[in-house]
């Protein structure tokens, strides 16, 4: 009897629809855990930043630097946390964006990039910072050692170290579309996942900057006890953003509310 030497048409099929069944298995696994890692990437860098920030208030006196001025014979006027970091972090490409968040929206024209502003990075915005700057995270504003202004309450900022409490929930450095946010408890949640903030002085609009779907339903964030992990989108609203921020406003589930949320955060996690 004469040996076989092939496989018969229903084998092959057979084994393909085997492979392509794995295949439909373990893609989907494999996706989660590349972004997974990503996302430990991410928490890693912003841990670093927070050590930037720690060096930086220790030859400070503990204060943090000022930030934004608005008076044009500051010394300190325009003096970002890119600037002010500078000496600590010695422009390490690797700890500036999130590794989901790296092509920039803007190019060096200032036209608007294609894709979906959560996954990309800020720069090019010559008008505020060089063109040598450029990330996907931002800071929490009312850290800052701000000078009298008009545009926001004084009193609510943190401006040091030392005045600091529930440091565990006080933000620092977050996954963002832009530098820096003042965040209020009623500062609005994005309309759509891909909506850009208003960057001027809007307090409604604040949250938008820092409110970005990077991680599946969660974004990133360092604190001013030197943790980092992953937060909540709605978790946002619960942060100690600045001295007097409300941790149990609308946009919370305290005292029985039940926010109005967006379609596209509905089914996200309350707290």
């Amino acid at each position: 009897m004469q040996k076989r030497t092939a496989f018969t048409l229903v084998e092959i099929l057979v084994v393909i629809s085997v492979i392509a069944l794995l295949m439909s298995i373990l893609v989907p696994t494999l996706n989660i855990a590349k972004k997974k890692t990503k996302q430990t990437i991410c928490i890693s860098n912003l841990r670093q930043w927070f050590m930037c920030t720690q060096a930086y208030a220790a030859d400070n006196n503990q204060r943090i630097w000022q930030g934004w001025a608005f008076k044009e014979d500051d010394p300190n006027a325009n003096n970002w946390w890119m600037k002010a970091l500078r000496n600590y972090y010695d422009d390490i490409d690797e700890i500036r964006c999130c590794p989901e968040a790296k092509k920039r929206h803007w190019d060096e024209n200032g036209i608007h990039g294609a894709g979906v502003l959560p996954f990309r990075a800020w720069g090019y915005e010559t008008d505020f910072f060089g063109n040598d700057d450029y990330g996907s995270y931002g800071i929490n504003g009312w850290l800052l050692d701000a000078v009298e202004n008009k545009v926001r309450d004084s009193s609510k900022y943190w401006r040091s170290l030392a005045s600091i409490s529930q440091a565990d929930k006080v933000p620092l450095m977050l996954d963002a579309q832009w530098i820096d946010a003042w965040p209020e408890p009623d500062s609005r949640p994005p309309n759509e996942e891909n909506e850009e903030a208003n960057r001027k002085d809007v307090p409604d609009d604040q949250m938008l900057r820092v409110c970005q779907n990077r991680h599946r339903g969660t974004m990133d964030s360092s604190f001013m006890d030197g943790s980092s992990r992953k937060v909540g989108l709605k978790e946002l609203w619960k942060l100690k953003w600045h001295k007097s921020f409300d941790t149990n406003g609308k946009w919370t589930t305290a005292n029985g509310q039940t926010p109005n949320w967006r379609d596209w955060m509905a089914g996200f996690k309350d707290y």
